[in-house]
Parts: C-alpha cells; structure tokens; sequence
C-alpha cells in the first residue's frame, strides 16, 4: 500500500505545481478557476486510478462532493 500512496503524493505533487504554475500566467480570474477544476478533476481521476477505480464522468462528481463537501470546488465554476 505504500507504493500507491507514494505514486499518489507524487500525483498530488505534480499537480500542485502544474496549478501555480497555469494559475501564474492566466490573467482572468474566471480561466483560473477553471483551469484549477479540470486539473483537479484530472488529479482525482488519476489517484482513483492508482487505487484501482475508473470512475466515469458521474463517479467523478460525486468524488469531487466527497473531496468539497462544502462545495467550494463545484460552486466556483
């Protein structure tokens, strides 16, 4: 379980730095909250994948709820 959790930190590493790195050039305020979803919604996508799940559009969103059960990351798009 180890080596999934060490693939899955890198994931959440690279993603991190990919976000500052897009959010850093893109002038509008409305195209970084976008860009900062779709990447996060990439790296969620990708960690399931690491344990194993393939989730679809809809596996996806319901992830994204139990990440933001606030709904910070849905209402801001």
């Amino acid at each position: 379980m180890q080596k999934l959790d060490d693939r899955a930190d890198k994931v959440i590493r690279d993603a991190a730095l990919r976000i500052v790195m897009e959010t850093a050039f893109v002038p509008w305020p409305l195209a970084d909250v976008l860009l900062v979803f779709l990447s996060s919604m990439q790296m969620f996508r990708r960690i399931a994948q690491i344990y194993g799940s393939r989730p679809g559009v809809v596996a996806s969103w319901t992830l994204t709820e139990g990440i933001c059960p606030t709904g910070g990351c849905r209402s801001s798009v």
